[in-house]
């Protein structure tokens, strides 16, 4: 039985639990009402007590307006276990904005890289999805538009984590 303590005084909320190098790693959430900010924890158990490891390490803390908007997290693990992806994406009614921002981390939550985009919430015609992280860290994912093409996104590792788009094209499959 895993008991989730309040953190820094705020609740703590499960996103996910995942089993990383002989360990089960949970990420939580918890929402600061004093700063108005979503941040994210991953706290560490032993694979083989059960018993926590350390303290809890604040992986991310995203400025939001306020609870009700105080966005998502995303946590996506590549295939070999040695990197970790958490994607925030959060509306900013006030400036009428959509910010999605992503962490690279390795499994011992040492940050590698980080990335925001920014889009106004009238012009966004898409929608991502098929989050892959390969062993080297580079991230790859599916832009969906609207008008129904889609477009393979990747932040190449080996290149400092540029971003490039290509379209995929299904209409000879």
């Amino acid at each position: 039985i895993i008991k989730l303590e309040k953190i820094n005084n705020e609740k703590a909320q499960i996103e996910q639990i995942t089993y990383l190098n002989d360990r089960f790693v949970l990420f939580v959430s918890c929402f600061d009402d004093s700063n108005e900010k979503a941040i994210l924890y991953a706290l560490s158990y032993s694979g083989k007590t059960g018993k926590q490891i350390g303290k809890e390490k604040k992986l991310f803390e995203a400025p939001v307006e306020k609870k009700k908007r105080k966005g998502s997290f995303y946590i996506f693990i590549s295939k070999d276990q040695s990197k970790v992806l958490v994607n925030h994406y959060a509306f900013y009614k006030s400036e009428g904005k959509l910010k999605d921002r992503y962490k690279l981390f390795d499994n011992e939550m040492n940050i590698l890289m980080e990335k925001n985009e920014v889009i106004n919430k009238a012009e966004k015609d898409y929608i991502t999805y098929n989050y892959i992280i390969d062993n080297d860290g580079s991230v790859y994912f599916i832009r969906g538009m609207n008008n129904g093409e889609s477009f393979i996104v990747s932040y190449d590792a080996t290149k400092e984590y540029e971003k490039w788009e290509e379209p995929v094209d299904v209409s000879k499959l």
